[in-house]
């Protein structure tokens, strides 16, 4: 929930008075609230002189911009610099310690931060798209991501920073096809017919964003099962002629009438009765689960999907094939992101499998204490394999130390932890207390993948017209080392 008074124009303001003038500018945080940062200082005519991490910095660009390490700048930074801390405020304090006192430091709350990203996206982006473009049809097709699976939202921030030194800045080419109407007519086919898409939640209606994925996909793999579930009333009659068109189910679910934190029963029940459709009407193998507010964009994906599973086999008898997320906490046992899954039928029928969450996620909110304690025993566990790797990680796990926090980590139950822990819990062993990221270390070697970059767009909050960075840019290469590690 945002911090109530937030005054969106005062805190850009202070943001802006406080760059101005600097010899050089630092965004200390190379996340979402950095990219949002370094497009609003640029929209304002402010370049940034770059991003600084703590450590492991996971490229060395990001945004257009170069990435350092804090001990690469710590001895260089002085008092005519400023450092804009573009991260969530828990962190602040933390990193205002390895900074000179000299050295100037900005930094507001995580709800200010999170109104200046929806201002940016929602008001100063199509601000700068209309002076760029004025062909009205074009700027909206960029906006929706209509009939164009070429043009990618992290792209748009480019064109808004006016920047083509931007490594990311690859569509200016495709603006002129775009005009002339061959986006969509430029799409690929791909001729599989053993995988299934199952789009899970309720439709997203902006800019007809849900119908346009789904037609984007069906242009793409013309032979393959798309089911869109979702809920009683979400459709209307436009919806499901254009649907049936294109050949895809809609299947309108009631709502459970327990929610579940963060609605995770909705997402339960919405893909297991999609997946149930997939199992019961077709002749599928394979399933892909996704949201109906997010759009994968890597053209040959499913293709790209089916390749990880035929190659990474299970190292278990417990499922058909592995499973494949697009990121996993190295350091929070069973930490997945659950928002999209593809694996066998028989298994995602499993991690999908009827049960209900009621008021056991709650404990994280009425202990806040307990939180911070998580992240940063999670972090140490992150470092630890980041810096040693394959010495003596597996010892590092089984040691005394670990074990005694698995209890406190077994309290922690979010809507990711939900789904993936109770289906450990069901269909691989009992999860326990003193083995958790022992059996969470196990679980990534041997029954998960991770998928690289599958060129995700998320239409929802603050990462509206912007493409979401995929697994962190590097949680497939960490899942890669986990799986070197043990074969």
């Amino acid at each position: 929930m945002l911090e109530e008074g937030i005054n969106v124009d005062a805190n850009l303001n202070d943001l802006l008075l406080f760059c101005k003038g600097k010899s050089r500018l630092f965004l200390y945080g190379a996340g979402d609230f950095g990219a949002t940062y370094a497009g609003i200082l640029q929209y304002f005519g402010i370049k940034a002189t770059g991003f600084v991490v703590t450590r492991n910095k996971k490229s060395e660009m990001f945004c257009g911009l170069p990435v350092y390490e804090i001990d690469e700048i710590i001895n260089e930074i002085n008092e005519y610099d400023g450092v804009v801390l573009s991260m969530s405020s828990m962190f602040q304090d933390e990193v205002k310690a390895l900074l000179p006192d000299y050295v100037p430091a900005y930094g507001i709350s995580h709800g200010a931060s999170v109104e200046l990203q929806k201002m940016y996206t929602d008001k100063l982006i199509p601000e700068k798209l209309s002076s760029i473009f004025s062909d009205l049809d074009v700027r909206n097709k960029l906006l929706s991501g209509a009939h164009s699976s070429d043009i990618f939202f992290r792209t748009i921030t480019s064109i808004c920073n006016d920047d083509e030194d931007d490594p990311d800045f690859v569509i200016h080419g495709e603006i002129v096809n775009l005009k002339k109407g061959v986006g969509y007519g430029r799409l690929p086919s791909f001729p599989i017919h053993d995988v299934a898409i199952v789009m899970q939640g309720p439709i997203c209606t902006a800019h007809d964003f849900t119908l346009n994925t789904a037609a984007f996909y069906r242009k793409l793999y013309p032979y393959v099962p798309i089911v869109i579930s979702t809920w009683l009333g979400e459709t209307d009659e436009s919806f499901r002629c254009a649907c049936k068109d294109l050949d895809i189910v809609i299947l309108e679910n009631e709502l459970p009438s327990e929610p579940g934190f963060c609605h995770v029963n909705y997402q339960i029940t919405s893909s297991r009765l999609g997946i149930k459709y997939i199992s019961d009407y077709t002749k599928a193998k394979y399933v892909l689960k996704c949201r109906t507010d997010q759009r994968i964009n890597k053209k040959d994906f499913l293709i790209y999907l089916q390749g990880l599973l035929n190659n990474f086999l299970p190292g278990g008898d417990k499922l058909k094939t592995r499973l494949c997320f697009v990121e996993a906490h190295v350091g929070f046992p069973f930490f997945i992101a659950d928002f999209l899954s593809f694996g066998s039928l028989s298994d995602m029928e499993k991690l999908y499998y009827n049960r209900i969450e009621i008021h056991e996620c709650d404990y994280v909110r009425k202990h806040q204490d307990y939180f911070y304690k998580l992240v940063n025993i999670s972090r140490c566990v992150s470092d630890r394999f980041s810096n040693y790797r394959y010495e003596g990680f597996t010892e590092f796990l089984r040691s005394k130390a670990v074990k005694n926090n698995g209890h406190t980590f077994s309290k922690f139950l979010n809507a990711e932890l939900f789904i993936i822990r109770t289906f450990f819990n069901e269909y691989i062993e009992n999860v326990s207390e003193e083995r958790l990221f022992e059996q969470y270390a196990d679980f990534l070697k041997n029954y998960v993948v991770i998928a690289d970059n599958l060129m995700l767009y998320w239409y929802k909050y603050q990462f509206k017209l912007r493409l979401w960075r995929d697994s962190s840019e590097n949680a497939y290469e960490r899942w890669l080392e986990f799986y070197c590690l043990y074969h």
